[in-house]
């Protein structure tokens, strides 16, 4: 049986994501491909350690300062394909 893949966001629309402060698993889930199970995964993980850092976090959201450092994101790699691509169109 083959597998299917979600279409992973442009970096235009990784950065659309990126640029609130806080995100969703549907929001994780657009940025990795992962589905819900994966993605609520990675947001409890990263919670879990906020909490053992002695924060309050809200259950249904990830802090998205740290969910970028969770993906290793390169902000400015994404902004300079970004404006790349925005040249072209």
């Amino acid at each position: 049986m083959k597998k299917n893949y979600k279409k992973l966001p442009t970096a235009k629309e990784t950065l659309d994501i990126i640029n609130k402060p806080w995100c969703t698993s549907e929001d994780i889930s657009i940025l990795t491909g992962f589905g819900e199970t994966k993605s609520a995964a990675i947001k409890k993980e990263i919670n879990d350690e906020l909490r053992n850092q002695g924060f309050r976090v809200i259950d249904n959201y990830v802090p998205t300062d740290r969910l970028i450092v969770y993906l290793n994101l390169n902000i400015e790699y994404l902004k300079k394909v970004s404006d790349i691509i925005s040249e072209y169109e």
